[in-house]
């Protein structure tokens, strides 16, 4: 969940209002287009502590439960939320389960791994890793 709170898949999502509304300070009529930022929505010091740090003991149950409804939308939210998440969180964790329990990949190079937006989603700019096979 950390990964995806400071990696998304989609870095960059677009609704229309169905309605007249306002947001924030801002009056939106029907129709308006609206683009938002999972990536930096997620990196909002409003909704996460320390929103740049890699903190996977946030998402522990008793930590999860004070976050806002809508602060966490790596895959979208509401009726328009990804329909393949519970199969993409799935197949990486299977993924990395199988990969970590097999090979020790370590990073290469020092310093922060930068995201590079490829099309709809993330990618890392550069990752360079040496992977060596777990003796049995």
């Amino acid at each position: 969940m950390e990964a995806l709170r400071l990696y998304p898949p989609g870095w960059l999502f677009t609704r229309v209002t169905m309605r007249d509304t306002v947001l924030g300070p801002y009056p939106l009529p029907r129709g308006t287009g609206i683009a938002y930022s999972p990536y930096l929505l997620h990196r909002s010091p409003r909704s996460f502590k320390q929103p740049d740090r890699f903190e996977p003991d946030r998402w522990l149950p008793e930590r999860a439960n004070r976050l806002s409804m809508n602060s966490f939308v790596p895959f979208g939210g509401g009726v328009r939320r990804c329909i393949g998440e519970m199969l993409g969180v799935t197949e990486v964790m299977l993924t990395l389960a199988t990969i970590a329990s097999r090979w020790e990949a370590r990073c290469v190079r020092e310093g922060p791994i930068e995201p590079a937006p490829a099309h709809v989603s993330l990618i890392p700019k550069q990752l360079r890793m040496r992977v060596t096979r777990r003796k049995k």
